[in-house]
């Protein structure tokens, strides 16, 4: 999922592009383990009711299961909570949104497009203008 690019940028473009693949990474953990998890709650619920008379300390193997599908679902809204709390989306999504708008700023300097038109001393002040809003 994460895009490793050969292109060196500006300091801004390298900080907020890992900023991005960090938060992405962090988001599709979350999202590995909540599946994982919904997964074996599904393959436990599977099992049809054992009609053993088979316990253990006074509780029956169905009981068992239920009490195991009870703490994986608790597993899977605590790794939701978790997932909403930390909000790794937005940050992923900001970052990439500074990350592309600094390569773009890049590329409009080097090509001397507008805003960049001009003299290289008030372009290049131009653009580390542009660079410290973004930031």
């Amino acid at each position: 999922m994460e895009e490793k690019r050969e292109l060196e940028g500006p300091g801004s473009y390298e900080k907020y592009n890992k900023i991005s693949i960090i938060s992405q990474q962090r988001h599709f953990s979350h999202l590995k383990s909540q599946i994982i998890l919904l997964l074996f709650i599904a393959f436990l619920s599977i099992f049809p009711p054992v009609s053993l008379d088979y316990t253990l300390l006074s509780i029956s193997l169905e009981q068992i299961k239920h009490v195991v599908e009870l703490f994986l679902i608790i597993l899977v809204l605590i790794t939701m909570m978790s997932q909403y709390k930390s909000n790794y989306v937005d940050g992923w999504q900001n970052a990439r949104y500074l990350a592309e708008s600094t390569l773009s700023n890049a590329w409009l300097f080097v090509w001397k497009c507008e805003p960049f038109e001009g003299d290289n001393i008030s372009a290049t002040e131009t653009f580390i203008d542009s660079i410290e809003k973004l930031e």
